[in-house]
């Protein structure tokens, strides 16, 4: 068995578990460090990272491990509800222990006085963890809530931990740290900042000439502009990060300034591109922009190192810092000391006193962005489902369903009952109803015991629909279809189902009964697609179809059979006794080959005693040949119930 264990930043990126598993001797090429512990007894023992390089150790790339290995791995894990690393005899409480002293790997653990903690509890699932409570040697309690899901919450990867819980090791991939600690200006269109004109942390604003709407406050050039005057960023040595979420006009020759401090940095918007400048630098960068379209900009200051600068969640570019003079401590938005404003729309102007890591930044960008923080447009998509959904159930009509789907144009070559039935009446009018499979099976057992003039006994219905069913239930199946069945038979005025004298029949209208001369010219007329098999059954039950008709209509009528078969097909009819081949092969060939259950109820049908038996030769013949041609086009055997119904 193998077992994928990622660890910390820095140190061992894998750790492989060698048990007696067919993937065993097998490692992960992970990063640039490998573990492998192999199984002694009841314990694991590890190799060091020397060990392993020159060992039996097979190195392979983590994309050519298998979909199925990666789920037996994880499927084992969680499966097993232990944690399955020992340490030299003693289980681990911290993997990531283990691999400082072997590896003198540097972790950030979440620690006070350099003292790790103990005896943690995670809450939750494998999949997700919600929180964690731990004690300190020396007392302290501590919880911790964590939720990856939440768009305010950061993740650090320097703060990984893998460490013991129960039942099994969970990894985490930080404590939790809000989007908005040590977010020292929040001037935002979102209710979750402070507000436009608002006084955070002794910090003030002076707004002038600013157009407040739904969609942030507009800048409409030379008046406009945002003076954070009071910041504790005064000089270079101080971090920061910066975001403006901005939705600029027509960028002409004319310079239009976006945001700067000072004399650190200057960003402006020149012809259509977003222009980077540092002063005392000489150099700029510059991206290029569309007008009147959404943008996130953010900007990371790395004291004495380097600026990041972010569009849209994304790294733009990296610049290394020169050496600066005294700069000055005021934040201007939408302007600067050359008298360069900016025309158009911000909606979120966030600074904060620490640099922003790159998935803060990324998580930043997803949060800005969602429904939830526009609530116009989440309002707006739930009144628009509101009213497609209510036009859905109000002017919704009832389709028709067609009985019969040819595959291929010319000769009928091969024919599906996709559901529901077609039927005319003796005007000649064509109606579509849609009855269920079992209900459709139901009027076909009527018609086929009444031309046997042996009509179905409630004892008979029960053996062929609900076999498995005690009397009761039975009695409760057979109530609830007869019911819908005869509403929706009367409701078309088809006839009505009776039972006399402890037999059930099915009394055909006279408005859809088909005198001989109708139904030759039905058949004649060779429109299959307004031809309906209910017409002649019902022509059956009422003795008005002649033998040659039924076998021309099978001929017509098979499903599922290639023109190969026609000729097989057409051999056999003499070996099953008349009048029942049209409505015997009409059952047996419409069988739904993917439902097992409807294919056992249908062939125990077809073998009512004294009726005819798979034991006939040629019968036996061409359904066995039938269903092995099945076999190949249906993943499901059919070999069990034909030998079954062949003792019969």
């Amino acid at each position: 068995m193998l077992l994928l264990l990622p660890v910390g930043k820095g140190f061992a990126s894998a750790a492989i578990l060698n048990f007696s598993h067919p993937l065993a001797d097998t490692t992960l090429l992970w990063a640039d460090r490998h573990i492998h512990l192999e199984k002694e007894g009841n314990q694991l023992f590890p190799y060091t990272l020397e060990q392993a390089r020159t060992g039996h150790l097979t190195f392979l790339d983590l994309d050519t491990l298998s979909k199925n290995a990666k789920a037996y791995i994880l499927r084992t894990w969680r499966k097993s509800g232990k944690p399955p690393v020992f340490i030299k005899g003693k289980e681990a409480q911290s993997l990531v222990s283990w691999v400082n002293s072997q590896e003198r790997a540097q972790v950030n653990l979440q620690s006070e006085d350099g003292v790790l903690p103990e005896h943690i509890l995670w809450e939750g699932t494998p999949d997700l963890i919600t929180g964690a409570r731990w004690t300190y040697p020396w007392g302290n309690k501590r919880t911790l809530k964590v939720s990856p899901q939440s768009p305010s919450w950061s993740f650090s990867p320097e703060n990984l931990l893998l460490l013991k819980s129960r039942p099994g090791l969970k990894v985490i991939s930080a404590f939790r740290k809000s989007l908005e600690e040590d977010l020292i200006v929040k001037w935002s269109i979102n209710n979750r900042f402070s507000a436009l004109g608002a006084t955070t942390n002794h910090h003030q604003w002076r707004p002038q000439h600013i157009e407040e709407s739904k969609e942030g406050w507009h800048f409409n050039g030379k008046n406009a502009s945002v003076l954070v005057n009071d910041p504790p960023i005064d000089d270079a040595k101080a971090p920061f990060s910066v975001l403006i979420t901005f939705r600029p006009e027509e960028i002409k020759a004319d310079r239009m300034s976006l945001l700067n401090q000072g004399r650190v940095f200057d960003i402006k918007l020149i012809d259509n591109h977003l222009v980077f400048n540092h002063h005392y630098d000489y150099k700029f960068e510059k991206v290029a922009l569309v007008p009147y379209q959404w943008y996130e900009l953010v900007v990371v200051f790395f004291p004495g190192k380097k600026f990041e600068y972010y569009l849209n969640g994304e790294l733009l570019f990296e610049r290394d810092l020169v050496a600066h003079q005294y700069v000055g401590q005021a934040w201007v938005v939408g302007s600067n000391i050359w008298g360069e404003y900016f025309k158009g729309t911000i909606q979120h102007f966030l600074v904060w006193d620490r640099p922003l890591s790159k998935e803060e930044v990324s998580r930043l960008y997803e949060f800005t962005n969602s429904p939830l923080f526009r609530p116009y447009i989440y309002w707006g998509l739930m009144v628009l489902g509101f009213f497609l959904i209510l036009v859905f159930y109000l002017y919704k009509k009832p389709k028709k369903m067609p009985v019969f789907k040819q595959h291929s144009p010319g000769p009928v070559s091969k024919w599906q009952l996709i559901g529901g039935f077609q039927i005319l009446d003796a005007a000649g009018t064509l109606q579509s109803h849609h009855f269920s499979a079992l209900q459709r099976e139901f009027l076909i057992s009527l018609f086929l015991c009444q031309l046997q003039n042996k009509p179905l006994t409630t004892k008979r219905m029960n053996q062929i629909f609900w076999p498995d069913k005690s009397t009761d239930q039975a009695k409760n199946s057979r109530s609830s279809l007869l019911s819908r069945l005869r509403k929706e038979i009367k409701a078309i005025g088809m006839g009505s189902i009776e039972q006399r004298d402890g037999h059930w029949f099915f009394d055909v209208s006279e408005k859809f009964q088909v005198d001989a001369q109708e139904l030759e010219n039905l058949l004649n007329t060779g429109n299959w697609e307004r031809k309906d098999a209910r017409v002649l059954l019902q022509s059956l039950a009422n003795g008005n179809l002649v033998e040659e008709d039924a076998t021309d209509f099978i001929h017509q009528e098979v499903l599922h059979i290639e023109r190969k078969w026609w000729a097989k097909l057409q051999a056999q009819l003499e070996h099953i006794p008349s009048p029942l081949r049209s409505l015997a092969f009409d059952a047996l060939l419409r069988l739904d080959p993917l439902n097992e259950e409807v294919f056992e109820k249908k062939t125990a049908f077809l073998l009512m005693e004294g009726e005819f038996h798979l034991a006939e030769k040629g019968y036996q013949s061409f359904v066995t040949n039938y269903f092995q041609q099945l076999e190949m086009e249906f993943p499901i055997k059919f070999s069990d119930y034909l030998n079954r119904f062949a003792k019969r």
